[in-house]
């Protein structure tokens, strides 16, 4: 498929938005649920096309968990960020460089590369193998904390700093 609800293909990328479910994940997790095992497993490629053509039930799970997210928040009004890393690998610099706390998955490519123990692997030219250092996923999960803690929820004024009824402060 051409990249479907994930925004993948063509370029496009992971839109930096919620995405709204073109579906009821009630009632797809009910159906999986009623399911043997079996089932599952001859349905999953016609349940990815109907859900919206996702490329695998792990980008359609995480779509399902964010939107689940996004409407408990927006029903709290609790303020709320969706941050989305690529393959997080070993710290770039903190606490140290090459920090990991497991050397299976991602973080044992990197290192045996890095050691010279690895020199060549198989892949697609054309594919961008995108890897994060851990310390700047942390980072970026602080600063967008603090930054998003700082806003007011949609729907909810700010305090009013001037005395008055409410709303945001009169410009200086």
């Amino acid at each position: 498929g051409g990249g479907g609800r994930w925004g993948g293909g063509g370029g496009g990328g992971i839109r930096e938005e919620a995405i709204v479910p073109a579906f009821d994940h009630e009632a797809l997790r009910r159906r999986v649920y009623s399911m043997s095992p079996t089932e599952v497993a001859a349905q999953t490629p016609q349940l990815l096309r109907e859900c919206g053509d996702w490329p695998n039930t792990y980008t359609l799970t995480k779509h399902m968990g964010e939107a689940l997210f996004s409407s408990l928040a927006s029903q709290h009004s609790i303020p709320s960020i969706v941050i989305r890393p690529t393959i997080i690998t070993c710290a770039s610099s903190y606490p140290s460089v090459g920090w990991t706390d497991t050397l299976i998955g991602p973080a044992g490519l990197v290192l045996a590369v890095a050691f010279g123990v690895l020199h060549v692997a198989p892949g697609k030219e054309e594919l961008i193998v995108d890897f994060v250092p851990v310390d700047y996923v942390v980072n970026t999960l602080l600063i967008s904390t603090l930054h998003c803690a700082s806003r007011p929820p949609p729907g909810r004024q700010t305090p009013d700093k001037s005395g008055g009824e409410g709303g945001d402060p009169p410009p200086p």
